[in-house]
């Protein structure tokens, strides 16, 4: 056949006779190609466009009696060659066609398709209108030159139809009149069509369809409103989910005295579905089988199945399928695939076996839909093994996997924990040449999220960016979620900002995301701000929401904020449950709130919701942090009666709650009660009682609970062994408190800032200052800062213990070094007559003689520099007008007070003592010759040796 054609098309350009027997063989062969040709899709239409044009340029040569003579009496061959040039069009192969004719025709471009058609008149009028129609894509075109179309990339018919439908699609219903006046190509008959198929599959602007047709319907043109036009309107107004609209325009078709065919019964069928109306889909089927004209089609049948299977009517979905056979028709692949995904949705593994199994049974050969489809149903219910076996099965039948492939089966990895089987898949689809879609993305994205691989997930993130794959709003969501795990609020604001320019709208859970990464990092008011922004963007917050800026709240600390949040949802009418109750109750407990946490509990049983061990411990924590342990107590007591079972966490806190109150045997009592109900102790079980234990001297007491513990198998953390040290520290063995710093390194747990504090503190034990400033290098190395509190307890110590120039050297260390705790007391000239220490900091009585001494040899080097110094000289520490509570670890600032007082008389400085301001003030006339006898003397330093034991005495 292709040698034929391939000699046949050489004709129109062989110099032949007309009259020569050989040509007229041509010809005749030339007809038969054409009519085979005209019955199967053409592969070649340049050639079948060259034999036509052949063919009908010589029909007066070839023989009278030739069978072929009348070839082109009939009509589905010439509508078989107006296609073919269609093709050629939109191929941008005008210059073929245009020789062809040139050559048989004699005739220019302008007008060729009409003059052919002319020239036929016994032809239809729709094989006419295709070919006027190619003429109008021939001519349609934005190049002046004559005879050539612009390609795809110019612009062409194709796009020119495009951006008059979303022209369309965006114009007000008042103005589609206007706009259609003026736009000259929607008065060509199939140019509406078009127009319209466009507009109705973006399913946005069903009013704009529907003017569209009354325009049409006043027009007086060529169009005349057929089947066609309002099936393609119906489905129009099914895809923007008007399903009364789609049914008022069948009966307005009827009216028209257009028939419905079995194409708009099933657009109307699908927009009553898209609508909800399934008892009106139903009637309207019922209608379509009872009428004689109108068959009920296989896609009929499939999308009553498919609707039918997502509302879990099995019944129904059986009742239909008994029709489909009784009709004679069998479920195609399409509709076992339909079942399959509604199966995956609801996660009916097993029904979706069984439909998988019915379609093997009845021979139907899956495809790549079909098996992905199933992979999605054993993804949903957490079957990894069975989703990889069907792929496994897939690729044994040389089925390539598409993009859906793959997400299922990255989705089905997500459910099965599996973020490395992820991550493989990922790659395997890269390799293929699959490009990820959003949806992929974002099975991926969780997948990392749940395996705790923040790192790879932002990795992941920055590669989809960059591949500038189009803003979804769930990949942005488990981008979100990623963020929020690892604490990134500022990223989480930043994708939420993109997505937005986007021009995507982020919905509630997106928000939520953002909200909770910002409560997770403790930024309350970010987290406030983003739930401003979200109210501005009309985005309606839920349950969820409030509860994670609840959340937020207490992480910042603020539990009236907390509060206020909690009543707001109440306004806005979304009901709390109980994790919005136990988010509250946290809040209140943190800050020791308990009868406000009580009060809430007597609210959540008014509202009909049943208390649960977490709410209860909640209750219980903000008693013991309020101080009101014996109402802790009775919360739990209520809690028992109720018959709620404490958890392990109520234990916890009921022992730390009895260990605050000085009631070790009833610790214990709770211990050994949680050890009856089979709550087996974990490491903080250990800790808060070896905590309770310490606080309360009893040591021998928390070494013996830590031997239980490693006894019972439980690793020691990091609080365990801060515990330890600061046990052994108190027993007066500081050496194997520090000995622990080892044994924990060893155990692969890394040392925090109050394990080095402790440590310090037991080298400050054993006077081993060496050690403790080691600790402190430690920390450095670490990347920590030792911090305002390690470093007032080692200068406390080092001033405690004698090394006063020590403690000293190690403040102007500190401060040359930018150290907060150093430049608090380094004397600065200010720009005003008046220079001021402020002690208020300062909580060691050590530290507090310290600062002032450092801020003192300032002075000293300032005078000695021969600077100006101010006016006056004032150090502030605090008003002598309070209690003192000698059992804290605190100064208070009566001592403080009296310490700083002690020290400068022993100094002999020339600073009067004003009590009711809370400071001591100089002239700085004083003070300069006051400093000059001390360098008289040695200087500071070498006096403050000399102070007497009575000063020591003081600061103990």
């Amino acid at each position: 056949m292709l040698t034929i054609i391939g000699s046949i098309s050489t004709a129109s350009t062989a110099h032949e006779v007309p009259g020569d027997p050989a040509y007229s063989i041509k010809l005749a062969a030339s007809a038969k190609v054409l009519q085979k040709s005209s019955r199967k899709k053409f592969q070649k239409p340049e050639i079948f466009v060259s034999l036509w044009a052949l063919t009908v340029s010589d029909k007066k040569h070839l023989p009278q009696e030739d069978s072929s003579s009348d070839f082109f009496d009939g009509t589905a061959e010439f509508d078989v060659f107006c296609r073919a040039c269609q093709v050629l069009l939109k191929r941008n192969a005008v210059p073929v066609l245009y020789g062809q004719f040139r050559y048989c025709y004699r005739l220019e471009p302008k007008g060729l398709f009409s003059t052919i058609a002319e020239d036929s008149h016994h032809f239809p009028t729709n094989s006419k209108r295709r070919l006027r129609s190619g003429e109008d894509m021939a001519l349609d075109s934005r190049q002046k030159s004559p005879g050539s179309i612009p390609s795809r990339q110019k612009g062409g018919s194709q796009r020119h139809l495009e951006n008059v439908a979303q022209r369309l699609a965006k114009c007000r219903a008042d103005r589609v009149f206007s706009e259609l006046d003026a736009t000259t190509i929607m008065q060509r008959p199939r140019s509406f069509t078009r127009v319209l198929a466009h507009i109705g599959r973006t399913g946005k602007s069903p009013q704009v369809v529907k003017q569209i047709l009354r325009w049409a319907q006043r027009l007086e043109s060529d169009i005349e409103l057929n089947v066609y036009h309002y099936t393609t309107a119906i489905a129009a107004l099914g895809n923007a989910s008007d399903h009364t609209g789609a049914v008022e325009l069948l009966e307005e078709m009827r009216h028209a005295g257009v028939e419905p065919n079995a194409y708009t019964y099933n657009a109307v069928i699908k927009a009553c579905l898209r609508g909800g109306a399934h008892s009106q889909a139903r009637e309207l089927f019922e209608e379509m089988k009872a009428s004689r004209d109108l068959t009920p089609m296989p896609s009929t049948y499939n999308t009553l199945i498919a609707a039918w299977a997502q509302q879990c009517e099995w019944q129904q979905v059986t009742e239909l399928l008994r029709d489909l056979e009784m009709a004679g028709l069998s479920p195609d692949k399409y509709t076992y695939t339909t079942l399959i995904s509604c199966c995956a949705k609801l996660g009916d593994v097993q029904r979706a076996q069984e439909y998988y199994q019915a379609s093997l049974d009845a021979g139907v050969e899956p495809d790549v839909i079909t098996f992905s489809a199933m992979i999605d149903a054993y993804a949903q219910s957490g079957d990894l093994e069975g989703a990889t076996s069907l792929y496994d099965a897939m690729r044994e039948k040389r089925i390539v996997p598409n993009a859906v492939t793959f997400t299922s089966l990255i989705h089905a990895c997500v459910r099965g924990g599996a973020w490395q089987r992820a991550q493989q898949t990922f790659g395997h689809m890269r390799a293929a040449g699959i490009a990820p879609t959003n949806h992929t993305y974002t099975a991926l994205i969780s997948a990392l999220v749940r395996g705790g691989q923040t790192e790879s997930g932002f990795r992941v993130i920055e590669g989809m960016l960059r591949t500038g794959i189009e803003a979804k709003v769930i990949t942005y969501t488990a981008a979100i979620d990623l963020c929020a795990k690892s604490r990134n609020w500022q990223l989480a604001v930043a994708l939420l900002e993109a997505l937005t320019q986007a021009g995507e709208l982020p919905n509630v859970v997106t928000y939520t995301a953002v909200i909770d990464a910002c409560a997770k990092a403790g930024n309350l008011p970010s987290a406030l701000d983003v739930f401003a922004a979200m109210s501005e963007a009309g985005v309606a917050a839920n349950v969820f929401t409030y509860t994670t800026l609840i959340q937020a709240c207490q992480k910042g600390g603020k539990w009236r904020k907390g509060e206020e949040v909690f009543q707001r949802m109440r306004e806005a009418g979304v009901e709390p449950d109980r994790v919005a109750y136990t988010a509250l109750l946290n809040c209140f407990a943190q800050d020791g709130e308990w009868r406000l946490a009580v009060s809430y509990l007597e609210d959540l049983r008014a509202r009909g919701l049943r208390p649960d061990a977490i709410l209860y411990t909640s209750v219980i924590d903000a008693c013991v942090q309020g101080e009101a342990w014996p109402e802790g107590a009775s919360v739990f007591q209520e809690m028992k009666a109720a018959g709620v079972a404490p958890s392990l966490m109520t234990y916890n806190v009921l022992m730390h709650g009895a260990m605050r109150a000085g009631d070790w045997q009833l610790a214990m009592r709770y211990f050994e009660e949680m050890k009856e109900r089979q709550l087996h102790p974990a490491t903080d079980s250990y800790n808060t009682l070896m905590i309770g234990f310490a606080k309360g001297k009893r040591y021998e007491e928390a070494i013996d609970m830590y031997e239980s513990m490693i006894w019972a198998g439980q690793e020691p953390d990091v609080c365990t062994y801060n515990t330890m040290i600061v046990t052994l520290t108190r027993m007066g063995q500081w050496e194997r408190a520090v000995e622990g710093f080892d044994a924990m390194l060893a155990a692969g747990l890394e040392p925090d800032t109050i394990t080095f504090r402790c440590l310090i503190k037991a080298c400050i034990k054993g006077q081993d200052w060496p050690r403790a400033l080691g600790f402190i290098e430690h920390m450095v190395a670490r990347g920590m800062e030792p911090g305002t509190a390690t470093f007032e307890i080692l200068v406390d110590a080092l001033w405690g213990g004698g090394e006063r120039e020590h403690a000293v050297q190690l403040l102007r260390e500190a401060s040359v070094n930018g150290d907060s705790v150093g430049q608090s007391s380094q004397f600065v000239p200010p720009d005003q007559e008046v220079s001021r220490l402020n002690l208020l900091q300062s909580d060691l009585a050590g530290a507090v003689q310290a600062h002032t001494l450092h801020w003192l040899c300032g002075v000293e080097e300032y005078v000695a520099a021969g600077q100006h110094l101010p006016a006056k000289l004032i150090i502030s520490a605090g008003k002598p007008d309070r209690a003192c509570n000698l059992l804290t670890g605190q100064v208070e600032r009566a001592i403080r007070y009296e310490i700083v007082g002690a020290l400068l008389i022993g100094l002999k400085a020339p600073f009067t003592p004003c009590p009711d301001e809370g400071h001591y003030f100089s002239e700085c006339i004083n003070v300069k010759r006051w400093l000059l006898e001390m360098r008289e003397k040695g200087g500071l330093m070498q006096h403050l040796t000399q102070l007497n034991k009575n000063e020591r005495d003081v600061q103990l």
